[in-house]
């Protein structure tokens, strides 16, 4: 899987992308990064881009059925070199 949405009732959302090692310099992409949000790891033979959203006080019922395909073109244009 390349990509992967987590969304609770609670607030917290995370969207995250798997990319092939290598494809990525981690020291360019690390100015974007911010520690709890924005993350760019290594994991085994990927990279990993995680970005987090946490609302502290939820947001109710969150339908999230279809929503992970509207948001695979974000992962395209990282590997086009946007």
């Amino acid at each position: 899987m390349d990509a992967c949405l987590y969304v609770a009732n609670r607030g917290t959302r995370r969207l995250m992308f798997r990319f092939p090692q290598g494809l990525h310099d981690l020291a360019a992409v690390k100015p974007y990064c911010r520690e709890g949000f924005i993350e760019f790891t290594r994991l085994a033979a990927d990279q990993i881009l995680a970005i987090d959203l946490n609302e502290e006080n939820g947001s109710g019922w969150v339908e999230a059925k279809g929503f992970l395909s509207g948001l695979v073109q974000l992962r395209n244009d990282v590997l086009d070199g946007d």
